[in-house]
């Protein structure tokens, strides 16, 4: 009788789910609202530890913030003169903070929010297509982190020109696929992280 009534209730249960395979998995991706949300965390939280950092490793010591009134012109000259440092430690940063997308497909935002990578199908993202989305989404780090080291003012022509590329592309998912320009390139996609199909449903279905 016990048994019964249980697998009556898993039936019942069962049959309350909805069946995702009548959905378009379109449907499921995260949509532009909730990516900014998650986009403008990180922004945060990163750039408070970028001031720590910068606090901490002393690159404005050289600097007499009192001249900003009485000399704008050696201020800015004196600024321009930490650029250099100042590009290698925040593109170091960034790329460590963001670098969760690879393993766990999210960044703090993400957890926050509740959503995650995965490729476009709904399936958990693989380390290729990771890494991939990373180095499309990020890249323009690298042109600051090299201009920085080598003082190229063409790399950092490169890193604004590519910044606005990526820019551009985070509002590609405002259209019906809902896919930034670096999802269309590593064929990723966000979802809840509740809704992504798990490795043990895809051996089942297998």
């Amino acid at each position: 009788m016990e048994n019964n009534v249980q697998n009556n209730y898993q039936q019942d249960w069962a049959n309350m789910m909805p069946d995702y395979s009548l959905y378009d998995v379109k449907q499921f991706r995260v949509g532009f609202g909730r990516r900014l949300g998650a986009a403008v965390i990180d922004g945060i939280i990163y750039v408070i530890i970028l001031m720590v950092a910068v606090m901490i490793s002393g690159i404005l010591d050289s600097i007499d913030f009192s001249t900003a009134m009485n000399n704008p012109l050696q201020f800015a000259a004196d600024m321009e003169a930490i650029g250099p440092q100042l590009s290698i430690l925040s593109s170091i940063l960034a790329l460590l903070y963001y670098s969760p997308e690879i393993f766990l497909g999210q960044t703090f935002g993400k957890m926050t929010l509740q959503i995650k990578i995965a490729d476009k199908e709904r399936n958990p993202a693989s380390l290729n297509q990771l890494l991939t989305r990373f180095a499309i989404k990020h890249g323009g780090y690298l042109f600051t982190l090299m201009a920085g080291l080598t003082l190229n003012y063409f790399l950092e022509t490169m890193e604004s020109l590519y910044a606005i590329v990526i820019f551009i592309g985070c509002f590609f998912v405002l259209t019906q696929n809902k896919q930034a320009f670096h999802d269309m390139g590593a064929k990723t996609a966000v979802f809840f992280k509740d809704e992504i199909i798990s490795n043990q449903e895809i051996q089942t279905q297998n």
